[in-house]
């Protein structure tokens, strides 16, 4: 590209990056509150113009919230604090009023969070009610809702914004039942397979937020509602089956963290660092796990990661390649993890996350279109490869 070329270019991303910078000052404009975790999905789809400027983008996302991180801080005394007296809300059951009810501990009460960097604004029920003008917000389950009388379901209309907050209780999000087991015997249940009638309340909300409280009380579950039911059959609880008796259910535990060079080198990893260990490295285990799978049309594999099988892929005959497609084609050899493996510090940073996952797709879609992307893998987690559990 000439220089005039790549001033278009810097110009363009200028124009873009202002019309971003715009677009989040009005947004921290409306904001009130809110903890975000912002990510911006990398698609292999994406250019590498749109690639470059979703890096731009997310580098500037990064500045922006790295002026103030609300998870370091303190708690700090405020008097102006408690806001609402104890007893004043007669929404709350008398046995969730811990003062009422003779809690000596009220200091807690005028603490209030104060993050290192910066002030948290205070919760402003009025831009709340700006955002969601003309919408009904729906709060469903319990973990909320169990601090309202279950008797009742509750909706705040507020006229001047032509908006609803609306509160439904749904302990469990799916129905309760009764059955009466073999020996006449009648049982509490869980419908798993429908959802509680209560739905049809908040059909049509515009925004749905579920909570499961009752699903985390294990004298609700385990040790009350003990019995799980689909359609008329219903099982007891911790006694399911454990096998689905025509597949077979596979465990993938990680072994290491998900990178090519935390103890060793990538050569040493590949080819073996330790000759008294036969076949301890990366290539005989490809080597041996495409050897298997064509021997045994019955056989499956779940390989992970890009950078060492890239490697071993290239290395390989056009006629060896030909049988792996085969092998990806019919199901034997699957790829959960499209993008690459993390650097040796495993840390998952923003734009380090974007350049793995945009190598990797790029790589499993050239060489006549390799395989076909299967499941992704959410970069966000530990240095250590997640776990899987299906069933093949």
């Amino acid at each position: 590209m000439t220089r005039k070329g790549l001033g278009r270019l810097d110009k363009n991303l200028k124009t873009n990056l202002k019309a971003y910078i715009q677009e989040v000052s009005s947004f921290f404009r409306s904001l009130f509150f809110v903890v975000v975790v912002l990510h911006l999905p990398c698609h292999i789809s994406l250019s590498l113009p749109q690639i470059f400027l979703s890096c731009r983008l997310l580098s500037l996302r990064k500045f922006f919230f790295s002026v103030c991180d609300f998870h370091e801080g303190e708690w700090v005394k405020d008097d102006s604090y408690p806001l609402y007296k104890p007893g004043s809300c007669y929404l709350i059951d008398e046995q969730f009023t811990c003062i009422t009810n003779g809690s000596p501990d009220v200091e807690f009460q005028k603490l209030k969070w104060k993050p290192k960097q910066c002030t948290l604004p205070r919760l402003n029920g009025g831009k709340l009610l700006e955002m969601i003008t003309g919408k009904r917000l729906a709060f469903v389950g319990d973990s909320l809702k169990e601090y309202f009388r279950c008797e009742a379901e509750y909706s705040f209309v507020f006229k001047d914004y032509n908006c609803t907050v609306e509160f439904f209780a749904s302990p469990f999000l799916v129905q309760e039942w009764e059955l009466t087991d073999k020996k006449g015997t009648k049982k509490d249940t869980l419908r798993l397979d429908v959802v509680r009638k209560s739905s049809e309340q908040y059909k049509g909300a515009d925004v749905l937020v579920f909570n499961t409280g009752h699903w985390w009380t294990h004298d609700k579950t385990s040790n009350g509602e003990d019995y799980y039911q689909e359609g008329s059959n219903y099982i007891e609880y911790n006694t399911a089956p454990r096998i689905v008796p025509e597949k077979i259910r596979v465990h993938l535990v990680p072994h290491s963290h998900d990178d090519v060079g935390w103890l060793k080198t990538v050569d040493q990893y590949y080819v073996g660092a330790n000759n008294s260990i036969w076949g301890a490295c990366v290539e005989n285990v490809i080597e041996s796990v495409i050897a298997s799978l064509l021997d045994d049309q019955n056989r499956k594999f779940i390989y992970v990661e890009m950078a060492f099988f890239q490697r071993w892929w290239r290395q390989q005959s056009n006629a060896k390649k030909v049988k792996v497609k085969k092998l990806v084609d019919s199901g034997q050899l699957e790829f959960i993890n499209g993008g690459m493996c993390m650097h040796d510090e495993a840390t998952p940073h923003y734009i380090d996350m974007i350049d793995q996952t945009t190598l990797g797709h790029q790589f499993i879609i050239s060489d006549k279109n390799l395989i076909r992307n299967k499941w992704p893998k959410n970069n966000l987690s530990p240095p250590k490869l997640f776990y899987v559990d299906k069933y093949v």
